[in-house]
């Protein structure tokens, strides 16, 4: 079975290479999965959301203060809720952890993982501690948020084309491109070109 966070499922990965049987299933698994790494790898975040049960599970990240800034960067978004943000006012050794309010002190951009305070973050080491929820609903039918959305179709798509250049690449290791579809996609650092361009939309810039 795939990962939780997989960006497809090898069902749907059979529909889109018209493959009837399921004699290649257990390798469209390990492909799914690894098409799902290798995207991530090149986003810098993980798109379908932790759960517990039927709902959000809490993501928790430490950030560095300071430099002058006042803009948080969060590694996972779409951004559902803002559980806490803290700041740490005692030693790294023995933290103590003093919230930020929700109301006055910060706003965030779901869609971009953008944290925004009203004044200069306080200066130190992993001192903001960002506990939330994020993320899209996973396409294996497992329970999930009802409010989480659905993953877009066209990152499903690159994932699926992906495994698809992957799954033909064991009959041509070392060749520079793939045939997929009628047309050749040539690929660089483990991408081709084509699908590299719809993941630049969805690169997390900060990371």
């Amino acid at each position: 079975m795939s990962v939780a966070h997989a960006l497809t499922t090898v069902a749907r990965v059979k529909t889109f290479l018209d493959i009837p049987d399921v004699s290649d299933d257990a390798v469209l698994d390990i492909l799914v999965d690894q098409a799902t790494d290798m995207i991530e790898s090149f986003c810098g975040r993980r798109f379908v959301a932790d759960i517990s049960g039927a709902n959000y599970a809490n993501v928790t990240e430490y950030h560095d203060g300071g430099c002058a800034k006042n803009i948080l960067n969060l590694r996972r978004y779409p951004i559902a809720s803002i559980v806490s943000i803290s700041y740490n006012t005692g030693t790294n050794n023995s933290p103590v952890w003093t919230p930020f309010s929700p109301a006055y002190d910060y706003q965030f951009n779901s869609n971009t993982g953008e944290v925004i305070f009203g004044a200069l973050l306080p200066k130190g080491f992993q001192n903001i501690r960002v506990v939330y929820t994020a993320g899209y609903q996973n396409k294996a039918g497992s329970p999930a948020p009802t409010s989480a959305p659905v993953i877009p179709s066209d990152l499903e798509s690159a994932c699926m084309m992906l495994v698809s250049m992957l799954y033909n690449k064991r009959k041509s290791i070392g060749a520079s491109a793939e045939n997929l579809g009628g047309s050749t996609l040539n690929w660089i650092d483990g991408l081709p070109e084509e699908i590299r361009q719809i993941l630049f939309t969805y690169k997390n810039l900060a990371f």
